[in-house]
């Protein structure tokens, strides 16, 4: 069964542009790791949950993680740019806020972890995990605990017109139906060792 049951084109964006785009009506519906925050309520509207998120830092093996006020002084901090984790790096480096490097995807941070231009990045958890997991990443792990605190962690969404209500109710029922059935769960599994719900 398809629970939408209809088509749909795939165009990738630099996370940065995703919403703008779906707010001035170039696409539909944006899939991407989207907290649900009144900044991003004023552009868009938002689907259901369909999985938590947390941050994390990663950095390689062998790097000795800091406490983040400290980490800030002295080493550059790579996030991806106009992120929940950008900002929470730029609120907490005062005036080291020079160390913080906003790129402008998840693939240009762990290029960044590899080269050596960032020792540490902070990332969506499970965009991270993917990438740590494949021959390249296998050098890089997560430095500390989950962050949760000051929307680095909570439920995501998909991001839809805001003036089509239709079309956000009709990927609520899917994604209910999804959940509901435990094809999501099935599907998750595919990709992460741990429920994404």
């Amino acid at each position: 069964m398809r629970p939408l049951a209809r088509s749909c084109q795939l165009d990738t964006l630099p996370f940065p542009d995703i919403l703008p785009a779906v707010a001035a009506g170039r696409f539909d519906l944006g899939v991407a790791n989207f907290l649900r925050t009144p900044e991003r309520e004023r552009l868009v509207a938002f689907t259901v949950p369909y999985w938590r998120s947390s941050s994390a830092f990663v950095g390689k093996r062998s790097f000795a993680m800091k406490a983040v006020q400290e980490l800030l002084r002295d080493t550059p901090v790579c996030a991806i740019g106009a992120s929940v984790q950008y900002r929470y790096l730029i609120e907490r480096a005062g005036e080291h806020s020079e160390h913080v490097r906003g790129l402008p995807s998840n693939q240009d941070v762990m290029e960044a972890l590899l080269s050596g231009q960032c020792p540490v990045a902070l990332l969506p958890s499970m965009q991270a995990l993917p990438f740590m997991q494949s021959p390249r990443g296998m050098e890089l792990t997560f430095l500390g605990a989950p962050l949760r605190e000051a929307g680095l962690g909570g439920t995501v969404h998909m991001a839809v017109r805001p003036d089509d209500a239709a079309l956000r109710e009709a990927v609520d029922r899917a994604l209910q139906h999804l959940i509901a059935t435990g094809e999501h769960e099935r599907i998750a599994r595919r990709y992460f060792p741990f429920s994404i719900l």
